[in-house]
């Protein structure tokens, strides 16, 4: 399907390729955590503050608590943010939107390049981890978890499984000032 329009973007969603449901996940009540990968100068700038919309390609199918997997040498879980809400526009208009507080105008240019819309999630809190969760831990204590690099746009996990479970208890602050356990 040929994306042109803001209407077409809501109505699309990643395939079933990018999204990890684990097994049993359907008795999550339709809450899930989100999981994504991010490279390092961008997650530095939400832990700092500074970063105020994480720009995306694909509207999530969800809302909420989102886990930051950094690349480029870091490979693990650094922290995390929460969203309760995303804005998708055309390009030009996400720009004028978003602005500085999402990226550069070079760096947002050339990620939305041939691109006619996007999305923006608009960070509400966010918590560095203390301590990172290498990339390794996950491999061996969730099963099916997939492998990096993986071409996800986001991996959903239900909220009270297994693995959001693992995530939230290094998300305490987070968690606990949202209210969302």
């Amino acid at each position: 399907m040929l994306i042109e329009t803001v209407e077409d973007l809501r109505n699309t969603f990643p395939s079933n390729y990018n999204l990890y449901y684990p097994q049993g996940s359907e008795g999550s009540g339709g809450c899930f955590d989100l999981y994504i990968r991010i490279l390092r100068d961008p997650a530095s700038r939400i832990y700092a503050g500074k970063k105020k919309f994480e720009l995306r390609k694909y509207v999530p199918r969800h809302t909420g608590l989102v886990f930051l997997f950094e690349t480029g040498g870091t490979n693990a879980v650094t922290g995390c943010f929460l969203f309760e809400r995303f804005l998708v526009d055309s390009v030009e208009n996400l720009w004028s939107r978003v602005g500085t507080r999402a990226t550069s105008r070079e760096k947002f240019s050339r990620y939305f390049k041939n691109k006619k819309v996007g999305v923006a999630l608009e960070i509400s809190d966010f918590e560095k981890f203390t301590q990172a969760i290498p990339l390794q831990a996950l491999y061996h204590g969730f099963q099916g978890f997939p492998k990096v690099p993986h071409p996800y746009v986001y991996l959903y996990t239900p909220v009270g499984g297994a693995l959001s479970s693992f995530l939230r208890s290094h998300a305490r602050a987070i968690v606990k000032r949202n209210e969302l356990d």
